[in-house]
């Protein structure tokens, strides 16, 4: 069973909304609010809205979504070129047009793609929504950490394509001290197991 067979076999479940689960090759790290605060020309995305960057001398190193809670993190990230397409969706996606912009940048487009938000009770629309720009052009998924009771905050290297957790406050967090007071719904940790061909790693919420 492939990694998007297990992403569709889970979101297809009644239950998938009601604790946090976690598909992942490698634990998601930390970045420190100062370090990201070194790199002034990072690009943060509040709301529905999008950003393109690439990694170079000139370029963003960072794109970040603060303070992210029923909101859907969905970026492609194009390998050879170091350049990603972030979007959040907080009510809709972005029209097509966006993603269709983004693939005629290359010629023959090395991607992979990542999943990370909402809160238990949510429903599942946008991920399908996503997952169909994917399918039909056979888009792998490299991480789907999804609902929960913590509200996230993130910043996508540009330099790797990968996701750290930004450690706000310089520190890391106490048990609970992230949860989202105002969700109503909470389940059980919950963590999905990985196929033993792609020997992923589980990364169960503590």
């Amino acid at each position: 069973m492939s990694f998007e067979d297990i992403f569709l076999l889970e979101i297809s479940k009644a239950s998938a909304n009601k604790s946090r689960w976690n598909l992942a090759y490698r634990e998601r790290r930390n970045l420190s609010n100062t370090k990201l605060d070194k790199y002034e020309n990072s690009i943060s995305l509040a709301g529905d809205g999008h950003a393109e960057g690439r990694y170079g001398p000139r370029g963003p190193r960072y794109i970040t979504a603060a303070g992210l809670t029923s909101g859907l993190i969905f970026s492609i990230y194009e390998i050879n070129s170091a350049s990603a397409l972030v979007t959040r969706i907080e009510k809709s996606m972005p029209p097509a047009s966006v993603f269709e912009n983004f693939f005629k940048k290359f010629k023959k487009p090395n991607v992979e793609a990542r999943f990370i938000g909402l809160q238990n009770g949510d429903g599942t629309a946008p991920l399908y929504g996503a997952y169909d720009i994917l399918s039909r052009r056979k888009i792998p998924i490299c991480e789907a950490d999804l609902f929960g009771d913590e509200t996230r905050n993130l910043a996508m290297d540009l330099k790797t394509g990968m996701f750290f957790n930004v450690l706000v406050e310089n520190r890391l967090y106490r048990p609970g001290e992230l949860k989202n007071k105002g969700l109503a719904v909470v389940g059980e940790t919950g963590a999905v197991a990985a196929p033993q061909a792609e020997r992923m790693e589980e990364k169960k919420e503590t």
